[in-house]
């Protein structure tokens, strides 16, 4: 299993850096930025990556997120604050046990962060498989962003070292990978004529991230059972 970090839209240049090091020193080595609003390999960002600047150099640009995480398998979004909207938040000290649970299917993992002064907007953080957040003493003032990323980067190296190995359902290896599965599930709901208009919808897929091997397995069981009997429906007798 392999962790990319991806900044979007980053604003300056020392945070870039700073995150290169947290990354460097906690074992990771893959990063990724979306639309830099800064020169992320001016003299600031390499003088504080001190002995990181291989990981910016390696660092991979891309114009837009869906662009940055369109090979991942699994992606997991980070929010400061919680919104009002349907998104199921998760905390980081869970993030390690939901990521192991996506051991099955998903090599390649996405941490996505936004910048400094908005972070992710809600259309990005809705391209993410789970949302995830630091909880804090206070509202203000908030992480910086290469702190955050220092945090989540040594929660997960510290607790992603032993990954189970462990034999897949021939039904969950016939998913794939989490994207493939959840397109799975949204051609059933709209057959069921549930569309991205109904709330539900937003529901359901904000809680997706958070299933289980064996969960997948069922939920993708009923599915086949649903299909069947639409299909036995839609037959001309």
């Amino acid at each position: 299993m392999q962790i990319y970090f991806i900044l979007a839209s980053p604003k300056h240049a020392g945070n870039v850096g700073s995150i290169a090091r947290a990354l460097k020193t906690t074992g990771f080595s893959h990063l990724r930025i979306v639309a830099p609003e800064c020169d992320y390999m001016a003299k600031e960002a390499q003088w504080m990556a001190h002995g990181s600047k291989d990981i910016l150099e390696k660092a991979q640009g891309f114009e837009v997120l869906s662009e940055a995480i369109s090979d991942l398998d699994f992606v997991v979004g980070t929010t400061v604050r919680q919104r009002y909207t349907t998104f199921d938040y998760k905390e980081l000290k869970d993030l390690p046990g939901i990521i192991a649970n996506q051991a099955y299917y998903a090599k390649k993992i996405g941490i996505v962060f936004g910048n400094e002064s908005s972070g992710l907007s809600n259309d990005e953080l809705k391209l993410c498989d789970v949302v995830s957040t630091i909880p804090l003493a206070v509202t203000y003032p908030s992480l910086n962003l290469s702190q955050a990323v220092m945090i989540y980067a040594y929660e997960l190296s510290q607790n992603l070292k032993q990954i189970p190995k462990m034999k897949c359902s021939e039904h969950i290896v016939s998913a794939k990978h989490f994207k493939n599965f959840k397109g799975l599930l949204k051609a059933t709901l709209n057959n069921l004529g549930l569309d991205e208009s109904h709330k539900i919808y937003d529901h359901i897929f904000s809680r997706l991230g958070s299933l289980s091997a064996s969960d997948i397995q069922l939920v993708l069981e009923v599915r086949s059972r649903i299909e069947g009997k639409l299909q036995a429906k839609s037959s001309p007798k």
